[in-house]
């Protein structure tokens, strides 16, 4: 998961887009909605070892305010989880 922060210092909004860059549509892609005053969002479900560009925008009714600022974020890697069975040893 990938937690956003920011600092809120408009208080005309009803809330934040929150936008992810996604490269196959070569777009910003909505990936969620926060309440007004909101200066946190997590955009969970994320795949390891993978570079996600984000934009956070201001909205009041159906309008919508310029970038509040973007970022590039790189998950973590991931640990392999995997099971072996071994041989039974017999003596």
């Amino acid at each position: 998961a990938i937690t956003l922060t920011w600092r809120d210092e408009n208080r005309w909004e009803h809330g934040f887009n929150i936008y992810r860059w996604d490269e196959a549509r070569s777009s910003w892609v909505r990936v969620g909605q926060t309440a007004s005053n909101s200066e946190r969002f997590v955009d969970e479900g994320l795949l390891c070892s993978t570079l996600y560009r984000y934009d956070v925008r201001a909205f009041r009714d159906q309008r919508e305010a310029g970038s509040e600022g973007q970022v590039s974020v790189q998950t973590e890697d991931c640990s392999p989880s995997f099971s072996v069975a071994l041989p039974l040893l017999r003596r």
